[in-house]
């Protein structure tokens, strides 16, 4: 199954009303598809195409992402 923007979006709705934080679903190729910050969408997420492109996803602290990586 793919997964829509759309789906993505109704997705994120749900979670952030439960959470109150924001999320973002990434695209594998690093590209912000939904996010509760619309603006985010469309722009690139690079722990997300790091990790989406890992053979095994690496262990990142908030710190490490933080101080390294943009997105």
């Amino acid at each position: 199954m793919i997964l829509t923007s759309e789906l993505a979006n109704a997705i994120i709705d749900r979670a952030m009303a439960g959470i109150h934080h924001n999320v973002n679903v990434i695209s594998n190729d690093g590209i912000i598809i939904a996010s509760g910050d619309k603006s985010r969408i469309g722009s690139s997420h690079e722990v997300g195409l790091g990790i989406c492109a890992a053979v095994s996803p690496p262990s990142l602290s908030a710190s490490f992402i933080c101080r390294k990586l943009k997105g």
